[in-house]
């Protein structure tokens, strides 16, 4: 059986036409690479600036979260002090109270203007803001001092 064997000129074209794929291929594939690096170097920038603003916002909150507690800590204090000053005025204003047996005071405003009183009129306030000892009555407008 005879078998085809290609004389020198086909063997050579045809070994030219294969290089020449090789090569265009190689090319290609190399400028595909070389768009997938600059592809990943341009992320690896993108990643280092995202992490570059994360890292800033984690420090700003954590400032500001800082502050704000800074500052709630600073109005429980106030808050405190505050409560201390009151719980002190009452515990005086009760001294007061108490220091004095059978000693009687009151303070008390009206709400309307009156523009005459006649004799023998009886004044009721309405609005009674201090009535220590009880000795006033706000629903007749009598005040009855204690004897002593």
């Amino acid at each position: 059986m005879a078998q085809y064997e290609p004389d020198e000129n086909e063997s050579s074209v045809y070994q030219c036409s294969c290089s020449d794929q090789r090569d265009v291929l190689i090319e290609n594939l190399a400028k595909s690479l070389m768009a997938l690096i600059d592809k990943i170097t341009e992320q690896d920038e993108k990643i280092k600036e995202l992490t570059k603003r994360q890292d800033q916002v984690i420090d700003d909150n954590t400032f500001l979260t800082d502050l704000k507690k800074g500052e709630l800590i600073k109005d429980v204090d106030d808050l405190r002090n505050t409560v201390t000053i009151l719980e002190k005025n009452v515990t005086l204003l009760e001294e007061e109270v108490h220091a004095e047996p059978g000693s009687v005071a009151f303070f008390a405003t009206l709400s309307i203007t009156l523009s005459t009183l006649g004799n023998g009129r009886r004044l009721v306030f309405d609005n009674v803001i201090t009535n220590n000892g009880a000795a006033y009555n706000k629903n007749n407008g009598s005040f009855v001092a204690p004897m002593p």
